[in-house]
């Protein structure tokens, strides 16, 4: 009951930019609501899931989120104009659909898996910069990755997550580790020089 409670207080939030259609495109707020409405909702529901048992389905919260601002999102680029779009808004919505679908990897999991979402976030957030050209988006993805290397390499807590497992290679840290190096490579490789600048550069279709 709680948890209806809480969509119930989010959906409005999520409605109005779909129900006003283009007489929402002249303001960025009908777009930012349900991006800042997302946030206490995610909390309450996750609160609402715990208490009534569904904990070890709470990875789901996150991906659901994410469908619903996918909603949003897909209905703002085909109502704005290519030639005159709102990069700031285009940025935060992109980000926040982003955001929450890596959040379900250590939502569900625990420990390393928040570093490995991390890392995964700033690699998405290196991608979208290459189609939104936002210097937010740049800085986020930046800051992540960095946060990302000095956990990993500064924080000797990482070595007490498991115990010392008996398979020499084939353990935790193989994927943990190795899921972030591959990450820290591909958001170096997608952040080269001149990609890394906030205009408009070609960019390899391979990156694409």
């Amino acid at each position: 009951q709680v948890l209806l409670f809480d969509v119930l207080a989010w959906a409005p939030f999520v409605l109005l930019p779909l129900v006003l259609g283009r007489r929402a495109l002249a303001d960025r707020w009908p777009w930012v609501a349900p991006v800042l409405a997302s946030v206490p909702f995610f909390f309450l529901a996750r609160q609402a899931m715990i208490e009534g048992g569904l904990g070890h389905i709470i990875g789901a919260l996150p991906v659901v989120q994410a469908i619903v601002l996918a909603v949003v999102l897909i209905r703002l680029v085909k109502l704005e104009p290519l030639e005159d779009r709102d990069l700031g808004r285009l940025a935060l919505v992109a980000a926040a659909v982003l955001g929450v679908i890596t959040l379900a990897i250590p939502l569900q999991l625990e420990k390393q898996w928040i570093t490995i979402g991390w890392a995964l976030e700033g690699c998405a957030l290196a991608w979208l910069f290459l189609r939104v050209r936002h210097r937010g988006l740049l800085a986020c993805s930046v800051g992540l990755l960095t946060v990302v290397l000095i956990r990993l390499t500064l924080n000797p807590a990482v070595f007490t997550y498991h115990a010392r497992s008996d398979v020499p290679i084939f353990n935790w840290y193989l994927y943990a580790y190795g899921i972030v190096t591959v990450c820290l490579f591909l958001g170096a490789r997608l952040l080269a020089p001149p990609r890394n600048r906030i205009q408009q550069v070609n960019v390899p279709p391979i990156l694409l």
